[in-house]
């Protein structure tokens, strides 16, 4: 399986911020400033999950994520007015696509959460020494093009450390069943 590279992860980075730069303007034409910003976060937010998707390996229910996430993003930005309930929502609906799309372990999971609050602390640090919204959409997506250092599963990982060979019963009966299952399959 092809995992996204960092170029490609700071390439998307480029495209949004680059992407909210003419956006905003038109967001503070239609609304007021602070449902701008909120509205220009969502927007955000799935134009993101949608690069996420189309970066995933070929696995089911790609549309269903990008619908639910449409569904809570615009949910939210009707019901939540705070720019706090947003970001929350952003953290949990980019963690939770990443691990669906790309992730097999809950270390990675975690290690993603982290990486979450630290872009969300980054951007909020750069808002609030310059006041510029495009800068800190500029480190919060440079942030997240870290993901792709996650290791995206601990066994990857562990057969670096250890031989392949496993001594154990209960690994050796596994490896035979998996064998005789795949050797049924192949005959019908």
């Amino acid at each position: 399986m092809k995992t996204p590279t960092l170029i490609e992860q700071i390439g998307i980075a480029i495209a949004l911020t680059m992407a909210s730069y003419p956006a905003t303007p038109l967001l503070h034409y239609w609304f007021s400033p602070e449902a701008a910003h909120n509205t220009l976060l969502g927007l955000l937010l799935l134009a993101y999950i949608l690069c996420l998707c189309i970066l995933a390996p070929a696995r089911p229910g790609k549309i269903i994520l990008i619908s639910i996430s449409a569904i809570l993003t615009g949910l939210a930005l009707f019901i939540v007015s705070s720019p706090l309930g947003l970001t929350t929502l952003a953290i949990g609906l980019l963690c939770t696509s990443r691990t669906l799309l790309f992730y097999r372990c809950l270390v990675a999971l975690f290690s993603d959460a982290l990486l979450q609050i630290g872009a969300i602390s980054i951007a909020l640090w750069a808002y609030s020494s310059n006041g510029s919204l495009l800068l800190s959409i500029w480190c919060f997506f440079l942030c997240q093009a870290l993901w792709v250092f996650i290791p995206i599963d601990t066994k990857q990982t562990i057969k670096g450390w250890h031989s392949n060979e496993t001594t154990d019963r209960f690994s050796h009966s596994h490896r035979m069943a998996e064998t005789a299952l795949a050797v049924l399959f192949r005959e019908s």
